[in-house]
């Protein structure tokens, strides 16, 4: 199924959009939902709005995470992407991603003006400080309808209403455009690329229901190996669900191979751990 990016300045409304986008398409049109939310990612991380506004390494862990989890859910379920979604590079990988899942995509930005978001900002109890605000304002790269991977755009004014048919017009009204090259699996040049994927794997796997016959039972626990955290260890992390959170991870990476070392595929790995098995506890 489809893909909804939000994208917008910092309180410009995406969240509000998004929630009632979700709304929308479960209550009028029937449509299974799913919601993303960048700021779920942050807790997730131990972080905030404002570190990670400051923080362009941590930006780039959370956008990695957000795709991570948008292309696992590609298929049954809408997916909207509550982010800052504010790098052009980053919607070019979640276009070339429905592409590659023959699946259709839109953009919907929250236009409005920086001085109105600012006021707007200024009345919520979790605020950006001023010095985060700009960073975020800086960093926006706006949507272009013209740009293949911002569109269909659509552009929604503050006081405007959600043009909910207009918005499942772009995802179902058109055709999807096929994959090509650029969005095909290419094999690693690395022979060894996917026995060293599995391996890393494996042994964090391995590695969990080792700490999990010890019977800890704490909630945050440090893997020895890559001095890692997991942050949930509980009765439904047994080895069937950890090998189908394996097959996903793998199916994940060898089509965006994001890091290029041992510990960045564990760092990523187990966030994908970690971020699966919060949602379960939804």
């Amino acid at each position: 199924m489809p893909l909804i990016i939000v994208t917008g300045y910092p309180s410009s409304g995406k969240t509000t959009r998004s929630i009632q986008l979700k709304a929308y398409f479960e209550n009028e049109l029937g449509k299974p939902t799913r919601l993303l939310s960048e700021e779920e990612i942050m807790n997730q991380c131990n972080t905030n709005k404002n570190a990670f506004s400051m923080d362009s390494k941590k930006q780039k862990e959370i956008r990695a995470s957000l795709k991570c989890n948008v292309v696992r859910f590609l298929g049954p379920d809408i997916v909207i992407l509550d982010a800052s979604n504010n790098v052009k590079g980053f919607r070019y990988e979640l276009y070339c991603a429905c592409k590659c899942h023959k699946t259709s995509h839109c953009v919907v930005n929250c236009n409005i003006s920086a001085e109105k978001a600012w006021e707007l900002n200024e009345n919520r109890e979790n605020k950006y400080t001023r010095e985060a605000f700009d960073m975020m304002i800086s960093l926006f790269e706006p949507p272009i309808e013209t740009n293949r991977w911002d569109s269909p755009l659509i552009t929604i004014e503050v006081d405007d209403e959600l043009p909910g048919p207009r918005i499942a017009n772009a995802l179902f009204g058109r055709d999807i455009p096929p994959p090509n090259m650029s969005t095909q699996n290419m094999p690693s040049c690395n022979s060894t690329y996917l026995s060293d994927l599995d391996k890393i794997t494996r042994d964090i796997i391995r590695d969990i229901l080792s700490l999990q016959a010890n019977s800890t039972s704490s909630k945050n626990v440090l893997l020895p190996t890559w001095n890692l955290e997991i942050a949930i260890l509980n009765d439904s992390v047994n080895a069937r669900r950890l090998s189908t959170l394996k097959r996903q991870f793998m199916s994940f990476y060898k089509l965006n191979p994001v890091g290029s070392s041992p510990s960045d595929v564990a760092e990523l790995f187990v966030k994908f751990i970690n971020s699966s098995l919060n949602e379960t506890n939804y």
